[in-house]
């Protein structure tokens, strides 16, 4: 199955764009391969699920974000084991507190928030 990406490109504007099947040149509808939307959806019933206390929707929200949240962690305390832990400490106070969530903030954002950074030796 072959598709044909048809479309006008216009500087500062969005992409008028329509697809077409190679074999009878139906039209698809556009709203099928709105990446954001279908990510937004799949995130709104992972982040439900997580604030009915689903753990595999948990896991799940792990498997997505602990790359990110880790690598912003090594950034941060630059020891991949003190990232780890910090990474693990992250989720778990999110995991904690995900009924806070409002959709006016992308998730990840949200999560990131949670990444707490350790106090510098030698200050009180």
């Amino acid at each position: 199955m072959y598709f044909t990406l048809i479309g006008t490109f216009v500087i500062r504007r969005h992409a008028d764009v329509v697809l077409l099947h190679n074999q009878n040149n139906t039209l698809m509808n556009p709203e099928f391969l709105n990446r954001q939307t279908i990510i937004s959806d799949f995130q709104k019933k992972l982040i439900e699920a997580c604030k009915m206390g689903d753990h595999k929707a948990r896991l799940q929200v792990y498997k997505i974000y602990y790359k990110p949240v880790y690598n912003l962690c090594l950034l941060i305390v630059s020891d991949p084991m003190q990232a780890e832990a910090l990474m693990h400490e992250s989720f778990l106070t999110a995991f904690e507190n995900i009924g806070s969530y409002q959709e006016k903030i992308s998730f990840s954002y949200w999560l990131l928030n949670f990444i707490k950074f350790p106090k510098a030796n030698g200050t009180n």
